[in-house]
């Protein structure tokens, strides 16, 4: 039971995730710039580490 859950939490993170993936511009400060370019560090990627970071746990499960 507590999986299911957890798959949910990580599902809905994701889907979160690539929404704000999808429209960016909303969370940059300079949308003609950033993350316009190729990056070794996607947006998708920053944002899922600042979220993580130092989660212990959730970073494992998120992951």
């Amino acid at each position: 039971m507590i999986m299911k859950y957890a798959q949910k939490v990580k599902k809905r993170y994701l889907t979160i995730l690539n929404d704000m993936a999808k429209n960016r511009d909303s969370y940059v400060k300079n949308p003609e710039k950033d993350f316009t370019r190729k990056r070794k560090l996607s947006f998708q990627d920053t944002i899922n580490t600042i979220v993580t970071y130092d989660a212990g746990s959730i970073g494992r499960c998120i992951k």
